[in-house]
């Protein structure tokens, strides 16, 4: 049953590239506190898209036991950083943990970048697109609050708990986000902490403020639901949508990917768009020095 699945899923996706035109969807999946635990969603949305038949990259930013590494298996594999100095081979630097999911440990280069060289720029140019060049959708597990992972992705997602101190810390950073990048659209996943109608209340309060105080429309992609299996899935570190394919946490990070996508063209763009502004922000942080 899984083999007719999986090829219904790739057939599935050859037929998508034949009628969408070609572009990589990018997104930046963040949080305003490190208590979140962002990396256990944007793996968990990863694995969803990549169901859908979809060529999925997946940068880890973060490193740790609760990265997206963390959780898919991927934690030994050299960092992004190894293949930009040339120590590494690009393709030693991503593991294929799914059929059509590729992890790439980043927490070296995410803390490192602003240090490279001018003379490192091409083969970072160069490690990039061969990297991101047959994927469908890039995400970026990004540090908390690192604003300087924003050239990599074009849609914004900040994950938060529907809790004062976590909607607090969201603000600001959305504020910072507005302030510093000239955005007007992020994308929110609430975790609740009570119930959904609590969690709803909170996201409108969060969108209003936003709106009325920063000129940025804030759309909820998903409201995850406190319930016993996302908590156990997240005790064992095991993906919820694979532990528990039937689990209100599923539906929920399922349709998320479904929003991401359905998010518009304008959220697209190419491999070497996705190198030139990388390697544009590095050049210009270089030149700062």
């Amino acid at each position: 049953m899984h083999a007719v699945t999986q090829a219904l899923a790739d057939q599935a996706a050859g037929l998508r590239r034949l009628v969408e035109p070609a572009g990589l969807r990018s997104l930046m999946v963040s949080a305003g506190s490190a208590s979140v635990h962002h990396g256990v969603i944007a793996a968990n949305l990863a694995l969803s898209l990549a169901a859908q038949g979809r060529e999925v990259l997946l940068w880890d930013g973060v490193g740790g036991e609760h990265s997206c590494s963390g959780l898919l298996g991927a934690n030994s594999v050299p960092d992004l950083m190894d293949a930009v100095c040339g120590t590494r081979a690009a393709h030693e630097v991503s593991l294929c943990v799914r059929e059509s999911l590729r992890v790439i440990p980043a927490s070296r280069f995410f803390a490192g970048w602003q240090r490279l060289r001018q003379q490192d720029l091409g083969r970072l140019a160069d490690v990039l697109i061969g990297l991101s060049s047959t994927a469908d959708v890039s995400i970026v597990e990004a540090p908390v609050a690192a604003f300087h992972a924003l050239p990599l992705a074009e849609q914004v997602v900040v994950v938060a708990r529907a809790e004062p101190d976590s909607i607090t810390r969201t603000y600001r950073l959305l504020k910072r986000i507005a302030l510093d990048s000239g955005r007007c659209r992020a994308g929110l996943i609430l975790q609740a902490t009570y119930d959904i109608p609590h969690a709803q209340a909170a996201f409108t309060n969060l969108a209003a403020t936003c709106r009325q105080f920063i000129g940025m429309n804030i759309e909820c992609l998903a409201i995850v639901p406190n319930e016993p299996a996302g908590q156990r899935a997240f005790a064992l570190r095991q993906p919820v949508v694979e532990m528990f394919p039937e689990s209100g946490s599923t539906r929920a990070l399922r349709a998320c990917a479904d929003a991401v996508m359905d998010q518009g063209q304008e959220a697209e763009l190419s491999a070497h768009a996705l190198a030139a502004r990388v390697v544009s922000a590095v050049r210009s942080v270089a030149q700062s020095r």
